[in-house]
């Protein structure tokens, strides 16, 4: 029977083939996502942004320079949504790693 030891996890994710491969799937989608996201930018601020912090990766979507409206942009809005009419996401970040 094997046997899962608790330091593994930290041991694997540190190995310098593991840091690399992670590093090239976030940039990667951080590339998809900026492409699903200038086929829908008519106007606004909103970015992707892809960043390392300590062993662990995010991409975000963010509009804080714009309307403040990021979650809104991926996922859409229902009727009556910011004094405007309903609006379909985009699903950037989703589609990105799909």
């Amino acid at each position: 029977m094997a046997q899962v030891y608790k330091w593994c996890d930290a041991y694997v994710a540190h190995l310098p083939g593991v840091k690399a491969e992670l590093g090239r799937i976030a940039r990667q989608g951080g590339r998809n996502a900026e492409a699903i996201l200038d086929a829908h930018h008519h106007a606004g601020h909103a970015r992707i942004v892809v960043e390392q912090q300590g062993i662990d990766w995010i991409i975000a979507l963010d509009d804080s320079r714009g309307e403040h409206a990021a979650m809104s942009i991926e996922f859409g809005r229902g009727p009556g949504g910011w004094h405007r009419g309903p609006a379909q996401g985009i699903f950037a970040l989703s589609r990105a790693f799909g």
